[in-house]
């Protein structure tokens, strides 16, 4: 008796379709000895088996999936530092250009309080010379 003949008169077996495709690749199974339970035994080992290797194919493509956006992730936080590296950059030459910028100013305040002295002397010595 072939696998799929005992199948067929074995109705409490619930297989489900994709199952009994895979068992049907298998071909005819002639098992001698054991009967019924070890036919069905033998079914039941197969399609745990089967299901068993689903499984871990499935995780491993999970697996690979996480991976690459692993990777991605990876690309993409290097991609940012180069980002802030610029940023960064920009931030310490704005700096340079603001310090030399409040330099220059504290000079030509320096400038204009001197010309405010010199024309407040002048201004003075012209009083006193018209008093005198």
């Amino acid at each position: 008796m072939t696998l799929l003949t005992a199948m067929m008169f074995w109705p409490k077996l619930a297989i489900p379709v994709e199952d009994r495709a895979y068992l049907k690749k298998l071909g005819p199974v002639r098992i001698y000895d054991g009967g019924m339970d070890l036919i069905v035994q033998g079914a039941l080992m197969l399609m745990e088996s089967h299901k068993r290797q689903k499984q871990e194919i499935a995780r491993l493509k999970e697996a690979k999936k996480k991976a690459a956006s692993a990777e991605e992730a990876m690309a993409c936080l290097d991609r940012l530092r180069e980002e802030v590296k610029a940023i960064q950059k920009g931030v310490d030459e704005a700096d340079v250009a603001y310090r030399q910028v409040a330099a220059d100013w504290d000079d030509a305040l320096r400038a204009r309080d001197e010309a405010l002295r010199s024309r407040d002397e002048a201004l003075l010595r012209a009083e006193d010379a018209a008093r005198a």
